[in-house]
């Protein structure tokens, strides 16, 4: 009765193909078609798992990249108002050095230039990996 149902196709197989498929259906101890019929329904659910596995992927990595989008937005904020307050130390510090009558303006850039090269440095030495 299930013969009836099967719907009846000519395959040609390369050589190598047909040995391989007969070492699997000698494996699995069924007949010519029930090995072809496995075969091509395991192929056929690797592929829907392959899919599915790239979409997943794809959805992983677009949501990585959203992340890291956010995150960059994020340090860089930081690092602007980082500057920013930088900047502000700086600006009150010279201000109030050169009202004292602590040092002189170029005096005060070779403290500032000593200043930024330990600091670039110090940063160099470091290893941040």
């Amino acid at each position: 009765m299930a013969y009836k149902n099967k719907i009846k196709k000519t395959i040609r197989l390369y050589p190598d193909t047909f040995e391989l498929v007969e070492g699997y259906r000698g494996y699995t101890k069924e007949d010519f078609t029930g090995a072809v019929e496995s075969l091509i329904i395991k192929g056929l659910d690797n592929f829907h798992s392959t899919l599915n596995i790239q979409k997943k992927v794809r959805s992983d990595i677009t949501k990585l990249s959203n992340e890291q989008k956010s995150l960059r937005a994020t340090l860089s904020k930081i690092l602007i108002e980082h500057t920013k307050l930088l900047a502000e130390i700086k600006a009150i510090s010279k201000v109030h050095i050169l009202k004292t009558d602590l040092t002189d303006n170029e005096e005060l850039q070779s403290y500032i230039n000593q200043s930024i090269k330990k600091a670039i440095n110090s940063l160099k030495e470091k290893n941040y990996d």
